[in-house]
């Protein structure tokens, strides 16, 4: 028998240069969130897309997006909690630009992706224009480094390496500047990055 259960012991964020994660995971956490959010009556009635502050310090409007996204909260918990209390509000914002228009946005493309075998890429995929992308590794690394010599990508790239997150707005401004705004690169090379 072994005495010393430390040499079963994952090493640990610090000793292989990793930050700890910045987002709290699990189901109860995300339930949390939920609930919090849920609680705040006049932002859920009032919720707007286009109202979103991208200068904010906060991760998103909800912070539900990492959640939703790796299965510690269901889609269907958030839709049935929203829509019981829509039903209690005498006034709410409608879809697309209220949060309830924002999960069954996010649904409606897990839906078409589901139904699309070549979803995730350009070739074969019928609902995708076929683009004749540069291939440049070279500026595809200073992107993800975030090394571009633009400071508005460089700091989301560096963002995104650092913490694992970035705001969507600013997951739109790195995609485009990749893509059709400057380095006309396919975003199937983006998405590789990591």
């Amino acid at each position: 028998m072994v005495s010393d259960c430390s040499v079963f012991c994952s090493p640990g964020f610090k000793t292989q240069g990793l930050d700890p994660a910045v987002w709290k995971g699990g189901e109860s956490e995300a339930l949390e969130r939920l609930n919090k959010h849920l609680d705040r009556k006049a932002w859920v009635a009032s919720f707007e897309r286009a109202r979103i502050n991208m200068c904010s310090l906060i991760a998103s409007p909800t912070g539900l997006s990492p959640y939703l996204r790796f299965g510690c909260l269901s889609c269907r918990v958030f839709y049935y909690n929203l829509r019981e209390l829509y039903m209690k509000l005498r006034k709410h914002c409608s879809p697309p630009l209220s949060l309830f228009g924002q999960l069954l946005w996010r649904e409606f493309f897990y839906a078409a992706g589901t139904n699309n075998p070549n979803f995730d890429r350009m070739e074969g995929n019928p609902i995708c224009v076929q683009i004749p992308w540069d291939h440049n590794p070279e500026a595809l690394a200073k992107w993800a480094e975030g090394s571009t010599g633009f400071p508005w990508i460089d700091a989301i790239m560096t963002q995104l390496r650092q913490e694992g997150w970035i705001h969507h707005l600013a997951r739109h401004a790195v995609a485009c500047f990749l893509t059709r705004g400057d380095l006309w690169i396919s975003w199937e090379s983006g998405m590789r990055v990591g």
